[in-house]
């Protein structure tokens, strides 16, 4: 159809996005780049937008418009193939948008934040004009027929109503999804580009996009499947994810099978699961969960491994959408995808809880106290028991279950530090054999007997991993400053702290590890140049006094560094304006060392046995003093230092 402009585009078409699209995820960078390249047209140049595709919508297909638009003027009909609407004389044709529909529901926003500016200004007669002739056709009853929105079974119809276009009617409609969230960013940005607008730069503004932004339009051929040829176009604009994808193909399977299952719709079955997996990953407007990495989570929960190798764990894609849902797969039928969806919504629930620690305190405390340990391993230690986890949440009947759940996840934090942090192995360790368990336990109809099988082959496995001779060679060989470098450092004396003062929440921009001692050339700290027989100590020595566990410390972040010339200072500072700071103005294991006269190397030496005792008894060890002290203090006589 060729070149034309958004006013032509709408000036024959009432527009709704169909239900196996995916909703809105266009990003700030998406939005700021549409943006710009509105403002930087440089007429009489036109700016090409890209490719729109439409699909007529089919004549069995129409009930679906008489469900939301219901106005008794409005004339129906189908002609030539096309769903046609008449709207005070006015014939439009009934379109989905199959590609394109990020760019044109961004555009749609904007025009949206134009007509209120032109409202904020006064200017009512720009603000209608913009309204109805992009907005809304005008009909005979006080409702107005959106010329582009979402279909009516698709969770953003009536949000987008109510929060984007201003509609009274759905203004209260709370719905915080993935996709609402993107969409609601999107109209604060435009709008706030357009505070500072006058009435000509919004003229302006109206004028470039309506004579100068062009779009290649497209429509479908009636013979082609539409979400067969919407999976395939998924290489243009942001990429799908493929759980997005997902969705289509198994709308695509029901349709072309003709899949049934008792008096299931699976179609609207599919699509109000996706709605709810959505509306779960977007609960935690500040932390969106990616939508891929649940489905891969899953994949791994809900499928048998036995036969996988590690490497065959990255290729989810492949199974999915080239072995298992296909349409030659005669294991797909009805029953399978009924319950493939009944597991997908009930598995989102226990992942949104899991990953945004939002387990409720009538759960357990405990549960939350532990998972928010997991969270702050280092480095995603561990993170191939998220699909484990999932199977054991999957599992939770009862409240009665808890209290072995939370040993299932003490099990986890004891493996990963264990397995990582002290006995340094690399992050696939035992990866492959909790993947294939994650399954073994999904299948396990017990909760009792699955919380069980996890507890213990986690035990197990911790214990075969335990190798304290690598723990020694990662701190001596491998790291220049000792245990000041040790990836677990902050996790160990976090943990440390918690133990001192059991309601602390630790903040990794609010905390940072640091040394007591400092061998800085402008200090003259007591006891650290010379040994008891007069010998200089060494800059070795000192190096390895500085960086070794006992003289680190857990801090807040503060500008203290230039006040370490001796302890006396590094405990308590109190500049000109009566602020204080200092180490004896700290949390708690701040305060500890505060408590002593002063800092020699045997106060060092101490603070590490005292470390020693709590590693032993914090993660139920057996480190003998005299192989921790090679690792802590090597080729040092204590005895001989004050």
């Amino acid at each position: 159809m060729g070149l034309q402009t958004l006013g032509q585009i709408l000036s024959n078409r009432i527009i709704r996005i169909p239900d196996f699209q995916r909703g809105y995820s266009w990003e700030e960078k998406h939005i700021e780049a549409l943006w710009n390249d509105i403002n930087n047209i440089a007429e009489p140049n036109l700016h090409f937008l890209g490719v729109v595709t439409f699909q007529n919508v089919l004549e069995e297909e129409l009930e679906k418009f008489k469900l939301e638009i219901q106005d008794p003027d409005i004339t129906w009909f189908y002609d030539n193939d096309r769903a046609l609407i008449t709207i005070n004389n006015t014939n439009y044709c009934l379109n989905y948008i199959i590609d394109g529909q990020q760019r044109i529901t961004s555009l749609m926003i904007l025009w949206k934040a134009i007509s209120n500016r032109f409202y904020t200004l006064g200017k009512n007669h720009k603000a209608s004009e913009i309204d109805s002739k992009y907005l809304f056709a005008e009909t005979t009853s006080e409702d107005s027929v959106y010329r582009f929105g979402y279909s009516a079974n698709i969770p953003c119809y009536s949000w987008y109503k109510g929060n984007i276009l201003d509609d009274e009617k759905f203004k209260d409609l709370e719905l915080e999804t993935f996709y609402t969230t993107r969409l609601k960013k999107s109209k604060d940005y435009f709008e706030e580009k357009l505070k500072q607008f006058n009435e000509p730069q919004l003229i302006y503004l109206v004028e470039k996009i309506e004579k100068y932004i062009k779009i290649n339009v497209y429509e479908l051929e009636k013979e082609l499947d539409v979400s067969l040829v919407f999976e395939t176009m998924n290489n243009r604009g942001k990429p799908l994810s493929n759980l997005e994808i997902l969705k289509n193909r198994l709308i695509y399977l029901v349709k072309v099978n003709n899949l049934i299952y008792k008096d299931i719709n699976l179609h609207d079955k599919i699509i109000e699961t996706w709605k709810f997996i959505y509306e779960n990953l977007g609960k935690n407007k500040n932390r969106i969960l990616d939508d891929d990495e649940f489905l891969r989570a899953h994949w791994i929960m809900y499928f048998n491994h036995n036969d996988r190798n590690d490497s065959d764990f990255k290729r989810h894609k492949d199974f999915l959408f080239d072995e298992h849902f296909i349409k030659n797969n005669t294991e797909i039928n009805g029953y399978e995808i009924n319950k493939y969806c009944d597991s997908m919504k009930q598995s989102v629930c226990h992942w949104e809880k899991f990953k945004n620690n939002s387990f409720t305190e009538d759960w357990s405390r405990e549960l939350l106290i532990w998972n928010e340990k997991l969270d702050r391993i280092p480095a995603s230690y561990g993170k191939f028991f998220e699909p484990l986890i999932l199977a054991v949440l999957y599992h939770l009947y009862n409240e009665d279950d808890i209290a072995d759940l939370v040993l299932v996840f003490k099990q986890i934090e004891k493996h990963n530090f264990i397995v990582y942090l002290i006995s340094c192995h690399n992050s696939n360790q035992n990866r492959a054999f909790f993947y294939k368990k994650a399954n073994q336990v999904y299948i396990i109809k017990q909760q009792a007997y699955a919380l069980g099988t996890a507890d213990s082959d986690i035990a197990k496995k911790t214990r075969t991993c335990q190798n304290i001779e690598m723990f020694k060679n990662e701190i001596i060989e491998n790291n220049e400053h000792y245990f000041f470098d040790w990836i677990g450092i902050k996790y160990f004396l976090t943990e440390y702290e918690i133990s001192l003062n059991s309601s602390f929440k630790y903040l990794a921009s609010k905390f940072s590890v640091t040394t007591i001692y400092t061998d800085d050339i402008k200090c003259n700290w007591e006891g650290f140049k010379q040994d008891k027989k007069g010998n200089n100590i060494g800059q070795e020595n000192k190096k390895k006094l500085k960086y070794t566990l006992g003289n680190l410390v857990l801090c807040e972040k503060r500008n203290d560094n230039n006040f370490n010339a001796n302890f006396k200072q590094r405990c308590y500072v109190q500049l000109n304006n009566s602020r204080t700071f200092g180490l004896a103005t700290g949390i708690e294991n701040e305060l500890e060392v505060a408590k002593n006269d002063n800092w020699f190397p045997t106060s060092i030496y101490d603070r590490s046995l005292k470390f020693l005792s709590f590693l032993n008894e914090r993660w139920n060890l057996q480190i003998p003093e005299t192989r921790f002290l090679q690792i802590i203090l090597p080729n040092m006589n204590i005895e001989n230092f004050h």
